[in-house]
């Protein structure tokens, strides 16, 4: 039997076919009816997900199963947190806030970049490291030179898996935006480093 595991909401990344995103997106839920159709069953590994697609499932809903991808908790914990502040020359009394994730439109990092803008206006201890890399890196570096970010954002790039999640873990907060996850494991690995994730 055909079993598929379902972890991306295709729609959500249209924008990179440009004036031929509407076509592409209709020819992609055509193909995934049709192949779906051919499974015994689907992986979800988020009920919210899950719902969506019992709601296209040609086979019918029963079809669709929800299996949450796990993370390593206790790996996670026994990680030694780095603490960024001294290498982006921040005050030891800094808040540092950390973003984790591929740079690209789909996952909103910009949202982040604003809402630290914003709120480093009350609170002008804030800082955001950065970790991750993608297509969107350059504008994301542009907008933390503006006045209101200068200073304040430091990008680390792509790193290792273990290297990316101790310096999370050396962070005080965790900030997300993505609003196209279908599970969001970057969330309990924040949590699972003792983070409070906003």
């Amino acid at each position: 039997p055909l079993v598929f595991t379902h972890h991306t909401r295709f729609a959500d990344y249209d924008h990179y076919l440009g004036p031929l995103a509407g076509p592409g997106a209709a020819l992609t839920d055509a193909y995934l009816a049709r192949f779906w159709s051919a499974c015994r069953a689907v992986i979800a590994p988020s009920s919210d997900l899950a719902v969506e697609l019992r709601e296209r499932m040609p086979g019918g809903p029963d079809a669709v199963h929800v299996i949450p991808t796990g993370i390593d908790v206790d790996a996670i914990r026994s990680l030694a947190p780095v603490d960024v502040r001294a290498r982006f020359g921040w005050p030891a009394d800094a808040v540092v806030v950390a973003s984790l994730g591929r740079l690209a439109p789909e996952k909103s990092p910009m949202t982040v970049l604003e809402a630290i803008a914003a709120a480093a206006a009350i609170a002008p201890r804030l800082r955001l490291v950065v970790v991750g890399g993608g297509p969107s890196e350059a504008e994301l570096r542009a907008r933390a030179e503006v006045s209101d970010l200068a200073g304040r954002v430091a990008f680390t790039g792509r790193l290792p898996r273990l290297d990316a999640l101790a310096v999370i873990a050396g962070a005080d907060l965790f900030a997300f935006a993505s609003p196209t996850e279908t599970q969001g494991l970057v969330l309990s690995e924040a949590l699972a480093a003792g983070l409070p994730a906003v």
